[in-house]
């Protein structure tokens, strides 16, 4: 130590990464967030009738009742019919739970998502439906959001 300065690189490099991960993980939080908050708002597909019973589940028996839903139009967000999908909704550090990674994922594993929003790596299956993003919009709902949480100090 000439001039009185030392150099801790490791410690530095891992303080980085450490806040770059906080930050990403924030970022999951909100786009996940506001695929959910999308996922519950009102719709303008078509109005279907549907059994349910008191407790919420689709029936098809006597005891049931009918309640009328309303399904989302092609390109708008899936309607929340019975929450699988939002609830599946996670995200997780490169592919095994550590917080000390620069990559994170975020995502669902329900198989419907695939129908519902295609990517370029995956793109959807030959069907009838047509695609009802989800992720994509709330991410670019959230980027001024995301651009003011990285261009803070202390990174």
């Amino acid at each position: 130590m000439k001039n009185g300065i030392e150099w801790n690189g490791p410690a530095f490099s891992k303080e980085i990464e450490m806040e770059a991960s906080n930050r990403m993980l924030r970022t999951c939080v909100l786009i996940s967030n506001e695929a959910v908050r999308s996922m519950a708002r009102p719709k303008s597909g078509a109005v279907r009738a549907r059994k349910r019973l008191k407790s919420g589940r689709i029936s098809k028996s006597q005891k049931s009742r009918w309640q009328k839903t309303r399904r989302s139009a092609p390109g708008e967000p899936p309607a929340v019919q019975t929450g699988k999908l939002w609830r599946s909704l996670g995200f997780m550090a490169g592919g095994i739970q550590k917080l000390s990674t620069l990559r994170w994922r975020l995502g669902t594993h329900e198989e419907p998502a695939k129908f519902l929003e295609p990517t370029k790596d995956a793109p959807a299956p030959k069907t009838r439906m047509r695609p009802r993003p989800f992720l994509e919009p709330a991410m670019k709902k959230m980027k001024p959001k995301i651009e003011r949480l990285f261009s803070r100090e202390k990174l």
